[in-house]
Formats: C-alpha cells, sequence, structure tokens
C-alpha cells in the first residue's frame, strides 16, 4: 500500500489535481499517500519481518504511529515552506496545509495526533519504542516550533 498508485505515485498523481477549491481532507489524502508512505514503509516493513499482525492490537498501534509520523512530518515540512518563503506576501498553495489552516492550529492538531500515537506504542513496545518515540518527539518539536506554539 506504500507504493504505487495507492501510495507515493498515487499521491504525487492526486496531488497535481489540487485546485483552489481543494478540500482538506484531499490535500490529507495526499499528505498520507506521498510522505505517509514512505514512513509508513519504514516502520511496517519491519513489524511484518517481526511477525507482527497488522490486525493485532500491537499492529494497529505501530500502524496509527507511523501514519501520525508521516503525516506530522509533512505538516512540519509545509509549515517550514511557507515561512521560508522569501516572496513578500507569499499566499500558501492548496498542496500546504496552510492553504486550509493557519500554522498554529494545524500544528498543533498534528503534534496532538502523534502524542497519541506515541501512547499506543509505549504501551505495546515500552522500552524497545524508545527510538520510535525519539524520532516522534523532534517532529512534535519542530511541529511546535513552526506553530509558533
Amino acid at each position: 500500500r506504500c507504493s504505487g498508485p495507492r501510495g507515493v505515485a498515487g499521491g504525487q498523481a492526486l496531488e497535481m489535481t489540487l485546485g483552489d477549491h481543494a478540500a482538506l481532507d484531499r490535500l490529507e489524502q495526499v499528505h498520507r499517500a506521498k510522505t505517509g508512505a514512505l514512513f509508513e514503509a519504514s516502520i511496517l516493513v519491519p513489524a511484518d519481518f517481526a511477525g507482527i499482525s497488522p490486525e493485532s492490537q500491537e499492529g494497529k498501534a505501530i500502524d496509527h504511529f507511523a501514519r501520525a509520523l508521516g503525516f506530522g512530518f509533512q505538516v512540519a515540512d509545509d509549515l517550514e515552506d511557507l515561512r521560508q518563503d522569501t516572496r513578500v506576501g507569499a499566499a500558501a498553495p492548496p498542496s500546504n496545509i496552510r492553504f486550509f489552516k493557519s500554522a498554529h492550529q494545524a500544528g498543533l492538531e498534528a503534534a496532538q495526533l502523534l502524542r497519541n500515537s506515541c501512547e499506543g506504542v509505549a504501551v505495546f513496545y515500552g522500552a524497545e519504542s524508545g527510538p520510535l518515540l525519539s524520532i516522534a518527539h523532534e517532529v512534535i518539536q519542530k511541529l511546535h516550533s513552526e506553530a509558533g506554539a
């Protein structure tokens, strides 16, 4: 599900269809298919090799985490891209979360989603989840920084 028409390639194609009348759920779908798919693959492939069933509670927790991490990273990237845009008065394109929400709102919502997913991973994986949680906390800090929180 991470590559091909339902993953990165499909997300890239979907992004080209975003226009001035795009809906937020459509942008979230693009983010999950593109950047999110890359994060999911990097986390879910090792989970599969470890024999963690995607239908188990542990598998669902790691899947939720992978999706939230990818989405959070993309939102942080969107916010940073717009902040670094040197054009005076540059407006956010429909492919950027700021087209739909304030930086503050987008950053806080993505950070909360990621924090919630961290709790599930920590419950099932305990100390072994440390490296994943460390990465998530870096993304959360970036989200707060870019959101001005």
